[in-house]
């Protein structure tokens, strides 16, 4: 199994340089005494195994569905997503705790020479390593890549930041100012693994696919002129589901119902970007559909007795 030419690789790649710019960044780190290389160290090992992680899943959440998972291996995603988010709250805590610690028990002038060159070469790899990575995402909607995406972009600004704060102590003679841009880094990485929390629960707990893209698949049932309801939508990795309950009349044969859906299911495929599983379910107008009401409407406390609604083709949908 091979990975994919626009995602795994570039990840895969990521991983390893993100690798070697850790080991760099702990060796000048230790030369320096710059608690705020250090702290960008941690980052970048906290990178590389992330992306190394990613590369996996990125893999693994293709493999087509089989036998035990028949909706595919997609939640994989997710479930790193929120598990790198976990990852990096771990590690900004411990350089919450460093900083803290600096700041209360003072620490000697680092040498800033060393620690602002291994920072700017930081930098500019993060640079690219995000802008290679953004042109992986064009081609390819894949939240891992995303992620990662994410993650070297807020190296390239920490390093800026950083980069500030240890001129301006070295100029100012300054040493508290070493700790407390380890620990404006430290904030300043707290949104990005909120947003990595936040992305992957998407996935797990099947959240809607955006209002854009549902609105979209609205736009093709209106154009129909016929009842539907029960629409819902989620992702799972690279694929996009979608269902939708259209109300026809009971007396069209089968064949027609059938081309006919199956012509709905075209037009939503299109409609919707990446790769789209559709289900287009026929109900029989004045038949009950019960269970589906149920979903529609929201399950109440004792559902077993609910009466089973009929459909009404003057107000479904």
């Amino acid at each position: 199994m091979h990975l994919h030419a626009t995602g795994g690789r570039p990840l895969a790649v990521a991983a390893g340089v993100s690798l070697a710019l850790a080991g760099a960044k702990l060796a000048l780190g230790l030369v320096s005494g710059s608690l705020t290389l250090l702290a960008s160290a941690a980052d970048s090992f906290a990178d590389a195994a992330m992306s190394a992680l990613n590369a996996w899943g990125y893999r693994w959440a293709r493999i087509p569905a089989d036998a035990n998972h028949p909706f595919g291996h997609g939640k994989l995603e997710g479930v790193l997503s929120v598990g790198q988010g976990m990852l990096l709250i771990g590690i900004l805590a411990s350089l919450l705790v460093g900083s803290f610690l600096g700041l209360s028990e003072g620490r000697a002038l680092p040498r800033i020479d060393i620690a602002v060159a291994g920072l700017v070469g930081g930098g500019l790899i993060s640079a690219f390593l995000t802008f290679w990575l953004h042109r992986a995402s064009r081609s390819d909607d894949s939240l891992l890549i995303k992620a990662d995406a994410a993650h070297y972009r807020l190296d390239f600004l920490s390093a800026v930041v950083a980069v500030g704060g240890l001129l301006a102590a070295g100029h100012f003679n300054l040493p508290w100012l070493d700790p407390l841009f380890c620990l404006v880094l430290a904030v300043l990485m707290l949104p990005d693994c909120f947003r990595l929390l936040r992305s992957g629960g998407a996935v797990l707990l099947d959240e809607a696919l955006p209002e854009a893209e549902t609105a979209r698949v609205r736009e093709v049932l209106e154009a129909l002129d016929l009842p539907y309801h029960g629409l819902r939508t989620r992702r799972s990795g690279p694929l996009s589901f979608v269902e939708v309950h259209v109300v026809l009349d009971p007396r069209t044969p089968l064949g027609d119902a059938h081309q006919l859906v199956q012509a709905i299911a075209g037009d939503i495929r299109e409609a919707v970007a990446g790769q789209v599983r559709v289900l287009v379910h026929p109900d029989a107008a004045g038949l009950a559909d019960s269970i589906d009401h149920v979903l529609d409407e929201g399950i109440e406390d004792e559902p077993q007795e609910r009466k089973a609604d009929e459909h009404d083709p003057g107000t479904d949908g």
